[in-house]
């Protein structure tokens, strides 16, 4: 898939909360990214990827799911792909 100029890459190392401006996290330790409601922005898509050898924790806002859960989780070296639905999020 063709990067946009409009995609960006953050790298965390610590408890973040992901921003409209995201596109890519990458993420080293073990903590947790905070997804912002999936309400209004169906269509927006994230990517987080655990490049460290922590578990990286990805929480979904207040009682939103991804696939179903409140949270996933991401061993070293895993990625997900998710996307609102505008009610919540699913991996793709």
């Amino acid at each position: 898939m063709p990067r946009h100029q409009h995609e960006s890459l953050v790298l965390k190392t610590a408890n973040y909360t992901a921003t409209l401006a995201d596109t890519v996290i990458s993420c080293s330790g073990t903590f947790t990214v905070t997804l912002p409601t999936a309400s209004g922005c169906a269509g927006r898509e994230y990517v987080i990827k655990n490049t460290g050898t922590g578990v990286i924790t990805v929480d979904a806002n207040s009682t939103e799911t991804i696939d179903g859960e409140l949270t996933q989780t991401l061993n070293q070296w895993d990625a997900m792909m998710i996307v609102s639905n505008g009610t919540g999020w699913i991996i793709i």
